[in-house]
């Protein structure tokens, strides 16, 4: 019976230390999980302060009216109508593509899937473009 008790001892040792190991990872982990606990309270507080004062600033400058260089102005206007046109034109080639692929799959020319309809026109143009 000696050599059992011998046994039952050193499992005891042995889970006693493995014991003693994950209180210490615990007690690291806590540590490190209050350090980032404050951090992201300290952040969240930052970030309610920086958004308060967005706010501010805004409202300051709808009452007082907004002011922007006029060349600034003038650029902003001109990239808006060239984004504009360069959306009308993809607009009328996604119609062109889709009156082309609709068309193609009636005369079951394409198989059913518009993906390999689409990637050959992009290659064929690509091909013809350079």
């Amino acid at each position: 019976m000696y050599p059992l008790l011998v046994a039952y001892d050193q499992k005891i040792s042995e889970l006693e230390s493995q014991n003693k190991v994950f209180t210490e990872k615990i007690e690291y982990l806590d540590t490190n999980l209050k350090t980032v606990i404050k951090e992201n309270e300290e952040l969240h507080e930052k970030l309610k302060n920086n958004i308060n004062h967005a706010m501010k600033k805004i409202e300051s400058d709808v009452e007082g009216g907004f002011t922007m260089p006029k060349h600034e102005w003038k650029e902003l206007q001109e990239r808006m109508e060239l984004l504009d046109k360069e959306n009308k034109i993809l607009q009328q080639e996604q119609q062109e593509l889709q009156r082309e692929l609709n068309g193609r799959i009636r005369d079951d020319k394409v198989s059913n899937d518009p993906c390999k309809y689409i990637f050959q026109h992009f290659a064929l143009k690509a091909y013809f473009v350079n």
